[in-house]
């Protein structure tokens, strides 16, 4: 667990959380709201058991799961997760066009990142988010932006008091999310990325759901370089 923001605000950690020693590696990311202690989960993956040990170290209070999109690298620890806090009206939220995602095992992609985990949660456990929706964490504010392309259903999360955005798998430290899997469009790609590009300044930090953060003028320089935008 790595702590990559530590302010009078907000405390935020990397959990960096690899798939049975297969070299596949997702980010999983914590925010707590020191105020209140409240936290957000956002993209559980694969460990359960690590991802609570980690929220008990800090004692933090979970509030809300986040997932920017329902591939199974980024959901597989949800149902463990939720029904460990469910007494304690912990919400799951996803957008509206991923919900149904999360149980299609074409969409989720379970066979071709060999996923072991199903999810026999009931759809009615999860909530949706819809475009410019705002998540309230203890009086920490995340504006939830839909950028499809990696899934008709991809969100990112902004955080404007610190200019950072959780990028799941739209945007990575040198290029972009893959387009060719279910529900995926290059074009919606692309108009995803000009949007971020055009909205966010250079020095917005990028917390990727692969790899490691970077500026978005690092990114962006990469991914111009790899797609023509125009």
């Amino acid at each position: 667990m790595d702590k990559v923001i530590d302010n009078d605000r907000i405390e935020m950690y990397r959990l960096k959380i690899e798939l049975e020693h297969s070299g596949h590696y997702t980010n999983c990311y914590i925010i707590k709201d020191k105020k209140s202690s409240d936290a957000i989960i956002i993209d559980p993956s694969y460990n359960a058991e690590f991802i609570i040990e980690c929220l008990n170290k800090i004692n933090a209070n979970l509030k809300v799961i986040f997932l920017t999109h329902c591939h199974g690298d980024h959901v597989s620890a949800l149902e463990d997760l939720y029904n460990y806090y469910k007494d304690k009206n912990v919400v799951i939220k996803i957008h509206e066009n991923d919900r149904q995602g999360i149980f299609d095992d074409e969409k989720n992609c379970k066979y071709i990142l060999n996923n072991p985990n199903f999810i026999t949660l009931s759809i009615n456990c999860i909530d949706t988010v819809s475009d410019k929706d705002m998540i309230n964490i203890g009086g920490t504010l995340l504006e939830v932006m839909h950028t499809p392309g990696h899934t008709d259903g991809s969100c990112i999360l902004y955080d404007k008091e610190d200019n950072f955005l959780i990028t799941g798998d739209t945007i990575f430290l040198d290029c972009y999310g893959r387009t060719d899997l279910k529900s995926g469009s290059l074009q919606d790609m692309k108009e995803s990325l000009k949007y971020i590009f055009s909205r966010f300044s250079e020095d917005t930090i990028i917390y990727p759901g692969h790899s490691d953060s970077t500026l978005l003028k690092y990114a962006k320089s990469k991914i111009l370089r790899l797609i023509d935008l125009d």
